[in-house]
């Protein structure tokens, strides 16, 4: 059955847009991965993902979330659509189009990738508690990372 692309999946789209954004403020003077691209720079390709890679994402992720009672399907699922941005991602590192600093690697961004698909779906259906597990993953962040306070844009 097919879901509509509703206020909820719109709503959740923007969640996903501000994380980002907010996340690119806190590491703005602390990177932990770069995106070389030739439209320019940092802030061009965060409006690219969040214009042209997001959207899609978010509907797709809402579109085939399995609805079985069962919550196996669900961590598969997510696990799923993590994978997949995370082998994304290595694709573009081998081609030289992501630049990791200041420890950053791969499995950290399985791991963020994991809570970033978790929290989209939380927040579909309880956008509250999403913000606050958001939080959460964005303190843990700043603490795993080391980004100091005082880089933050």
């Amino acid at each position: 059955m097919m879901r509509p692309y509703g206020k909820k999946t719109h709503a959740t789209l923007l969640f996903m847009i501000a994380g980002n954004y907010l996340v690119t403020l806190i590491t703005y003077n602390f990177p932990l991965w770069d995106l070389s691209s030739e439209l320019g720079g940092h802030l061009i390709n965060d409006t690219y993902l969040n214009v042209v890679v997001y959207p899609p994402t978010v509907f797709l992720l809402m579109r085939f979330y399995p609805n079985a009672k069962k919550v196996i399907y669900r961590i598969l699922y997510i696990s799923f659509c993590a994978s997949v941005f995370t082998l994304v991602e290595l694709i573009e590192y081998y081609c030289g189009n992501i630049h990791y600093y200041n420890n950053w690697n791969i499995w950290k961004s399985l791991f963020v990738n994991l809570g970033m698909f978790s929290v989209l779906r939380i927040h579909y259906s309880k956008p509250l508690l999403a913000y606050i597990l958001f939080m959460i993953e964005v303190a843990a962040l700043i603490i795993i990372c080391k980004i100091p306070l005082s880089g933050i844009k």
